[in-house]
């Protein structure tokens, strides 16, 4: 069912009419969850959210919930990335890993629209039948952002969201 190299937690909820939801979370070794899969029994999809941790271990990024045509449940490793890289980490979005990056620079790399949530959410899409026509481009950023205070509080400072109108530092 899951990933054995993983820590993972799996849940199952069952409701009238022969109903039931599963999900699985799986968790870094300081229990941090860094994604979950949920199954869609209507669909026979999973569905992929991520969770990405900055150098302090706060969470900063959260991507959009992802369908993802294969049914088997265990962790997908590197969902996501950027472009023309092989994976999505602290080097594309946290300013303690961005070489000369200045202190107030928060500048977010967009997921690539190959795979993952920046394929779902993009033109690429290859499933635009039915209602999935009204699946908005997210222009490369099918996420959230949180940026925290430099002061070690855990306070949050700002938030950005979905899109690049929306992003930390775009004006909004």
């Amino acid at each position: 069912l899951a990933d054995m190299n993983m820590n993972w937690g799996h849940q199952v909820m069952y409701a009238e009419d022969g109903k039931r939801f599963e999900s699985i979370s799986f968790v870094d070794g300081l229990g941090r969850t860094r994604q979950t899969l949920g199954h869609n029994t209507e669909t026979g999809q999973v569905v992929v959210s991520n969770v990405y941790y900055d150098g302090y271990g706060r969470p900063v990024l959260s991507d959009l919930p992802t369908p993802d045509d294969n049914e088997n449940m265990t962790h997908r490793l590197n969902f996501n990335h950027a472009q023309g890289a092989s994976f999505y980490g602290n080097e594309h979005f946290d300013q303690v890993y961005i070489a000369n990056s200045p202190g107030c620079s928060f500048q977010t790399t967009p997921f690539a629209t190959d795979a993952g949530a920046g394929k779902y959410y993009s033109p690429q899409n290859p499933d635009q039948d039915g209602e999935n026509i009204r699946i908005p481009d997210a222009q490369q950023y099918p996420f959230a952002r949180v940026e925290y205070m430099n002061d070690h509080s855990g306070r949050i400072r700002r938030v950005g969201s979905v899109g690049p109108e929306f992003q930390i530092g775009s004006g909004h």
